[in-house]
């Protein structure tokens, strides 16, 4: 480097050198990250309080006035993955007591809070989980 001159003398400057880089976003096009089903896992994810509060909730936020039967009886189960954050996601059911009953129970799974996530080696996994939305 040159160093800055004033009155004919070398002096100490600063310089802001801008230093761009151009890293390939670890987001921007993922592998598809490994779904890890629930026997797999020395460490499944937990719902806060339990299977129990599951059912809980779930009993005391089905809406039976959308359905078109009030009086429907049976279970669904829900397909779901917990992710790394302990959200939920590719919410589906295969399950139909018909009347409505599918869509309702897709709704309410879409509202339990957030899991404590699966853990491999210590690192928060993708882990499927099926729930059971009861109709009675």
């Amino acid at each position: 480097w040159k160093p800055g001159v004033e009155n004919g003398k070398a002096i100490r400057t600063i310089i802001h050198l801008p230093i761009e880089f151009y890293p390939q976003h670890p987001f921007k096009n993922p592998k598809p990250l490994k779904i890890y089903a629930i026997k797999d896992l020395k460490y499944p994810p937990q719902y806060p309080g339990g299977e129990e509060k599951i059912a809980l909730f779930i009993k005391n936020n089905i809406n039976y006035k959308a359905l078109a039967n009030k009086n429907i009886k049976g279970t669904i189960v829900v397909k779901a993955v917990i992710e790394m954050d302990g959200s939920l996601s590719n919410i589906i059911t295969t399950d139909n007591l018909g009347f409505g009953t599918k869509k309702e129970a897709i709704r309410v799974v879409r509202k339990l809070k957030r899991w404590n996530p699966g853990m491999e080696n210590g690192i928060p996994t993708r882990t499927e989980v099926f729930i059971p939305v009861v109709f009675n």
